[in-house]
């Protein structure tokens, strides 16, 4: 179990950090002015498309490593029909998507944080934080570019502490 434990650790960490690096991109890039919406709109597609995969891998193999193939697949068949929806239909569709992703991912989130002791706090948080963002990209879809910013910035930061109390777990000391 430690060794699986410490893969995950390492990937979550990866995961986090690309979280918090594209968060403070986003946050920096000035999104309010009407001539750069269109390329706004353009890298918020890059930007979420890197997202969903980077995000959609590292689940599906935590799940591939823990054999479970079926929840595997199924994140990765998601990560990849979530940036075909994002690329193939008109751009409001990517309020959609990001909400049902959002919303879904959290609900899972919070499922999961009641089958870990160590750090499952950090995981009904980030779960939480994922179902309240995608219902306020509904009701506000104009407001997305910041939300994903503050977002992504966010999930980055609390992923990179989930790992970081999972390393405790992983550790030879934990008892």
């Amino acid at each position: 179990m430690n060794g699986i434990l410490r893969t995950t650790v390492g990937s979550m960490v990866a995961t986090a950090v690309v979280g918090i690096v594209l968060g403070l991109i986003l946050l920096l890039f000035p999104l309010g002015t009407t001539v750069l919406l269109g390329l706004t709109l353009e890298l918020a597609q890059v930007f979420l498309s890197v997202f969903i995969l980077y995000y959609a891998a590292s689940e599906s193999a935590q799940y591939f490593k823990s054999s479970r193939a079926w929840a595997g697949i199924g994140y990765a068949v998601a990560g990849v029909l979530a940036t075909l929806f994002v690329w193939l239909f008109h751009v409001s569709v990517i309020y959609w998507v990001v909400s049902c992703f959002l919303v879904l991912a959290g609900l899972g989130e919070i499922v999961g944080a009641f089958q870990v002791y160590r750090g499952s706090f950090f995981l009904a948080a980030l779960g939480f934080l994922n179902v309240l963002v995608g219902l306020a990209i509904v009701r506000h879809p104009g407001i997305l570019n910041l939300i994903i910013a503050w977002y992504i910035l966010f999930w980055g930061i609390s992923r990179l502490a989930l790992a970081l109390e999972l390393r405790k777990l992983a550790s030879p000391h934990y008892s």
